[in-house]
């Protein structure tokens, strides 16, 4: 399950208030580029002794096994390249010859990891912003 971190350079400067609901065996590692933390488990108790279910993120969930399957390596090797003076282009049919044309693809290069990871980015953002909501609401809840 992915949670937002508890550090706020992990979630783009968003700091969300004492208490974060991470238990004592919840491991938390940021992912920069990602904007996201993995924690463990998925259940928190809050002060007032009632669970509280994290909401489902299977985007960000296939986000994050997208990292660890390698998009960073193969980022960084879409940066070589451009840095290198390649260019990704696709193929174009040309309708009024028999061959087609190469045309630059103009997209950064998360849109062409999260291409081929498979992974939604808008629905990445619509489930981070569930959990910012899911934290606050269970803050509110703790304080009150």
């Amino acid at each position: 399950m992915v949670a937002v971190a508890s550090y706020p350079d992990a979630v783009g400067g968003l700091a969300v208030p004492d208490p974060y609901p991470v238990d004592s065996r919840g491991s938390c590692v940021g992912f920069s580029s990602v904007g996201v933390a993995r924690l463990s488990p998925n259940v928190y108790t809050n002060h007032m002794g009632t669970n509280t279910t994290q909401p489902p993120t299977p985007a960000l969930d296939k986000q994050s096994q997208a990292i660890n399957d390698g998009s960073e390596t193969i980022g960084d090797f879409l940066e070589w390249l451009k840095s290198h003076g390649y260019v990704i282009a696709e193929y174009k049919e040309n309708r009024f010859s028999v061959a087609g044309f190469l045309e630059p693809a103009y997209k950064p290069t998360e849109r062409l990891l999260a291409e081929y990871f498979d992974v939604d980015l808008d629905e990445c953002e619509r489930e981070r912003e569930a959990l910012v909501e899911w934290l606050r609401t269970l803050h509110a809840e703790t304080k009150g």
